[in-house]
């Protein structure tokens, strides 16, 4: 027989069974682990860190409106404008874009529970560039680049929000290339995705 599992937190699986009818009681039995390892469970956890960054350059160019942040708690979200809100006033601009992720399909481990968590390596080529008032100088910037684009990623499934949502996205991490990855899953758009603040936008509007 096909059997088709369906579940809520880790999404829905077929697989293809013999049963001997003449037992009593057929139990089937599968871990966190099985479900980690299905395609589809990765492709839609690369996803979700992918809609993650893509509301989070359209938050950055909606005059960093923080409000339809997805991808993460609402304490989260508050936390993120917060620190913008921060950094604001010592902002002249502020630029990132991306166009590819890639996940480290072997570095995925899970720990189970009503809410399990998974982590995994990421890989964005994400590009930032920051102009800064200058403290001695009100007329001057300074223009201060991060590159960093390994991370290590960890979800947790909310049962509030019957979605996974992301807790960390840890840059302190060792460089990887994702060409050595023996599995991966990626994704490519087809256009960079933008942001762009300045700080003189808000005035010409």
């Amino acid at each position: 027989m096909d059997l088709t599992i369906n579940n809520q937190c880790y999404g829905k699986v077929t697989q293809h069974r013999q049963v001997n009818l003449n037992q009593h009681n057929y139990q089937l039995k599968l871990t966190p682990d099985y479900f980690i390892n299905q395609p589809d469970f990765q492709k839609h956890r690369l996803a979700d860190v992918l809609t993650y960054y893509q509301s989070l350059n359209q938050s950055i160019n909606q005059q960093l409106d923080f409000s339809h942040l997805e991808g993460v708690t609402a304490k989260d979200r508050a936390e993120v404008a917060r620190v913008f809100a921060m950094l604001k006033p010592n902002l002249k601009a502020y630029q990132q874009q991306f166009q590819e992720l890639a996940m480290n399909v072997d570095s995925l481990k899970i720990d189970g529970g009503q809410e399990p968590q998974v982590t995994f390596d990421l890989y964005i080529d994400l590009k930032q560039a920051v102009q800064v008032i200058a403290k001695t100088d009100k007329t001057t910037f300074e223009l201060t680049n991060d590159d960093r684009q390994n991370a290590t990623v960890t979800m947790q499934y909310s049962t509030d929000e019957k979605q996974w949502l992301i807790q960390t996205l840890d840059f302190e991490t060792y460089e990887q290339a994702p060409s050595e990855w023996m599995h991966k899953r990626q994704v490519r758009l087809k256009q960079p995705n933008q942001a762009n603040w300045q700080a003189n936008q808000q005035q010409e509007t």
